[in-house]
């Protein structure tokens, strides 16, 4: 599994990042961001696509963002992201045995929320309409002022 994690999180982050690029369109979101399985081998399985996010988020911080609008300015911070996630996700590690021991309960928890529907609702409220041009994809956009949520 290990050589595994390794050779996914390689060649997550091995093309050179595109700052013409949004993030998103870098940096794919893991599965684990919108869905926590109940089977422990299906956790296992998902897990290393954390690590290749932390590490291709990081990689695009540093280069493309000014340091007031990057997820973390300190990158020491990315390293103790990884460094938690890679023991969640080192099979057998105690905290992978606290999280594939316990997914039915995360699974119950967070799919019975409405979480995502709240922040959606929330930041509808703080949309300003700003003129479209060539680049824009959307005629709204989130101010400055709200980043931080």
């Amino acid at each position: 599994m290990k050589e595994t994690a390794l050779s996914l999180t390689w060649f997550g982050t091995a093309g050179e990042i595109d700052c013409d690029k949004y993030r998103h369109e870098q940096c794919l979101r893991p599965k684990l961001f919108s869905e926590i399985p109940r089977e422990v081998d299906v956790f296992n399985a998902l897990c290393p696509d954390m690590l290749t996010y932390i590490k291709c988020s990081e990689e695009y911080d540093m280069k493309c963002e000014e340091e007031k609008h990057r997820r973390f300015a300190d990158p020491e911070r990315y390293a103790n992201f990884r460094s938690v996630f890679g023991e969640i996700c080192e099979e057998g590690s105690a905290l992978n045995e606290v999280a594939t021991n316990n997914l039915k309960c995360f699974n119950e928890t967070f799919s019975n929320t409405n979480c995502r529907l709240d922040l959606l609702a929330f930041m509808d409220s703080f949309k300003e309409e700003v003129p479209l041009d060539e680049f824009a994809t959307s005629t709204y956009d989130i101010p400055e002022r709200v980043y931080c949520l």
